[in-house]
């Protein structure tokens, strides 16, 4: 965490205001829903198999119930965009806890079974800005989860989302929420920067500000976590991504299913 000179003066207030929230806060509880299963998309094809991990946003709280979540909205727009793909099912799992931050996740990932996953989704970053965590640590524990993804479940991708604008935060009294929100933007510029470094990471820009959406529509009733609309635009940046994905990967097919062919004609060909 980086602290500019107007921070050390402000401090006080800070630290004030902090002690505040948490006397107030609305305290929500993770939604209902299950956290392991099976979407059928079409009658027959393989399955695409996703994993959510993360924070309480990860977790869906914010709103009553999974379908409403991350999770609910990330597979209602996936099964939109994986008909035309010769996949059948997706096959779900979300490993979110409310108050988890990088090392955290590093830790929960350590104790998740080893098994084939196509792609990951990582919900990250606001408890490092809020409990401070340093901007070393926050660099290597993002190394960290791509590696380790890579080599426990053999994704094709890590997908992280920006983190989201902490200054907008209802809940967060002035000059708390410019501080928090200069921390969160600083951290979001490491993770851009480290996905840029990471083969198997796509970092994902925010999408809030395009979407035009004021505060008391972007956050749930708390002030703090992501509302049902902000969920489902979220869902549909990494839904999107996944499916730009696969078409690069079916278009890389062809390319080479073609060139083969192609090779084959041209000896024929020579051979006669």
């Amino acid at each position: 965490m980086k602290f500019r000179k107007r921070d050390y003066l402000l401090a006080p207030i800070y630290l004030y205001q902090a002690h505040q929230i948490k006397r107030t806060a609305i305290s929500l509880p993770e939604p209902n829903g299950e956290r392991i299963g099976t979407t059928t998309v079409q009658s027959a094809g393989q399955s695409l198999k996703l994993m959510i991990i993360g924070d309480s946003a990860g977790a869906g709280v914010g709103v009553a119930h999974q379908d409403d979540a991350a999770l609910g909205r990330i597979i209602h727009h996936l099964s939109a965009h994986i008909a035309d793909f010769s996949f059948g099912t997706i096959e779900w799992q979300l490993h979110a806890t409310t108050g988890h931050t990088s090392l955290d996740i590093l830790k929960n990932l350590q104790n998740i079974n080893d098994t084939a996953i196509d792609y990951v989704i990582i919900s990250v970053g606001v408890n490092d800005v809020v409990k401070k965590t340093s901007e070393a640590a926050w660099r290597q524990a993002i190394t960290s989860m791509v590696q380790m993804i890579d080599a426990k479940f053999g994704a094709r991708q890590v997908y992280f989302l920006s983190l989201p604008p902490m200054q907008l935060m209802p809940s967060l009294p002035y000059p708390l929420n410019h501080f928090l929100g200069y921390q969160a933007k600083r951290l979001d510029r490491l993770l851009y920067q480290s996905c840029e470094m990471l083969p198997k990471a796509t970092y994902l820009a925010d999408e809030f500000d395009k979407a035009a959406l004021d505060s008391h529509q972007m956050f749930a009733k708390d002030g703090f976590h992501p509302s049902a609309i902000t969920y489902d635009i979220w869902s549909r940046t990494i839904a999107q991504a996944i499916y730009q994905d696969l078409m690069r990967d079916q278009h890389r097919f062809s390319q080479s299913a073609s060139s083969h062919q192609n090779t084959t004609s041209t000896r024929l060909n020579n051979a006669t």
